[in-house]
């Protein structure tokens, strides 16, 4: 992954900030320059397996994420070596972000130690609930990228040629209602689902939106339900404040009732994954 330096002598934090904007801008656009991303991966029947979060920690992977917002997050995985890998992606994941220090400022707090204002003002913004191991979005009979060229039953495989970046585009779901929403200028990375919220049905329900299944507001209302507690009453008073206008409700009353359809089929799914376990594991 490329990775770019950028030092301001700038005094203002605004400044900062922007210096900070701009650097991250333009590692994007170098990345993507220079790298010649590919965006729709094949897959390399020669080349070695690994899972993803398996290549990100054995340093086989460097994967840099970009979230324009909770609906549009690019992926950019980059082959650090000079073979070719084949990256096995989870069925869902989590994009959280990353919050990094500016350097203090003389008379300030946190100059003494280099600790500063953290990323949007020190407050973490949404993580993202993303399904990657899925087919393509649009299209059920393809991979992630759009190709076609995995093992039957295999969709969650793609290719990355030596020392080459491969970018996937996926849409997501918000994990934390009230937190500030996604922007590119935030750095965010992958993390196991799971530890940001472990319950099964809520990575049903983000595997069901990946596949396009279900609407965005069905989803969303599924999500916020199972992650935050929010009771279907609060959810079904949620309204979109509309400046000079009406406010509208954030979700119909049909998009509700099909969350709450969304959440028992994910349990039911659950439960029957959990049921036939053991007798998966007695017959081997």
């Amino acid at each position: 992954m490329l990775r770019l330096t950028c030092v301001s002598t700038i005094a203002s934090r605004h400044s900062q900030w922007l210096v900070t904007g701009l650097c991250l801008s333009l590692a994007v656009l170098a990345l993507a320059a220079n790298s010649r991303a590919i965006k729709k991966p094949t897959y390399d029947l020669n080349a070695n397996v690994v899972e993803l979060f398996d290549g990100i920690e054995q340093k086989v992977l460097d994967v840099t994420v970009i979230a324009d917002n909770d609906l549009s997050v690019n992926i950019f995985f980059a082959n650090k070596t000079d073979r070719p890998v084949t990256v096995k992606l989870p069925a869902a994941v989590a994009a959280v972000q990353v919050l990094k220090q500016q350097p203090g400022l003389p008379g300030q707090p946190g100059a003494a130690n280099g600790a500063g204002p953290a990323q949007n003002g020190g407050q973490q913004a949404q993580p993202v609930g993303l399904g990657l191991g899925q087919p393509g979005q649009g299209n059920n009979q393809q991979g992630p990228g759009g190709n076609n060229n995995q093992p039957r039953g295999n969709r969650a495989l793609f290719s990355i040629p030596a020392e080459k970046v491969v970018q996937l585009s996926t849409k997501g779901l918000c994990l934390a209602h009230g937190k500030p929403n996604p922007r590119p200028r935030l750095t965010y990375e992958l993390a196991r689902l799971e530890t940001v919220n472990n319950n099964p049905a809520l990575a049903e329900v983000i595997q069901s939106y990946a596949r396009n299944d279900v609407t965005s507001p069905v989803a969303q209302a599924a999500v916020w339900h199972l992650a935050d507690s929010l009771s279907w009453q609060n959810l079904a008073a949620k309204q979109n404040n509309r400046l000079g206008r009406p406010d509208t409700p954030y979700f119909t009353r049909s998009q509700i009732d099909a969350a709450k359809q969304l959440i028992e089929k994910a349990k039911e799914r659950v439960a029957k994954r959990e049921t036939s376990a053991p007798a998966a594991v007695s017959q081997r």
